[in-house]
């Protein structure tokens, strides 16, 4: 589960990069021109045989809006979820930390059995030197 959640948060880490654009191709038209319903092509569009002059594609004005909406709708969940993003990156760096560190071997002292053999050795010195103590005031 903790897994599944570090390898997502790492991918979910930043999005990708917006791709170049490509490069121009040969005879599409030199720039975005506006068509208007009931009113002829514009000059840079038609030659003078009524022929297109250059190649392009006409792209409805809703679905162009709604593109623009989409647009700012991925910025807008994008900037909500920055927040999240660098707190679950903080997370999977500690869990990587504490990962790292449960790896590594402990020193001879701190392992429990070197703390337990301490503890028996401490106690039976403890014992000793109340028996000798009380022997001697006999």
């Amino acid at each position: 589960m903790i897994s599944a959640l570090l390898v997502s948060a790492s991918l979910a880490a930043s999005p990708p990069e917006r791709p170049a654009p490509p490069p121009p191709i040969d005879g599409e038209c030199a720039e975005t021109v506006g068509i208007t319903a009931g009113r002829s092509l514009p000059a840079d569009l038609v030659d003078g045989g009524g022929n297109a002059a250059c190649g392009a594609v006409a792209v409805p004005l809703s679905a162009y809006a709604d593109l623009l909406k989409t647009e700012a709708w991925g910025e807008a969940i994008a900037a909500r979820y920055v927040l999240d993003v660098a707190h679950l990156e903080f997370e999977r760096d500690w869990y990587r930390e504490e990962l790292m560190t449960s790896r590594e071997p402990q020193p001879f002292w701190s392992r429990p059995a070197v703390t337990m053999g301490a503890g028996v050795v401490a106690g039976v010195s403890v014992v000793l030197s109340a028996a000798y103590a009380l022997q001697a005031l006999e």
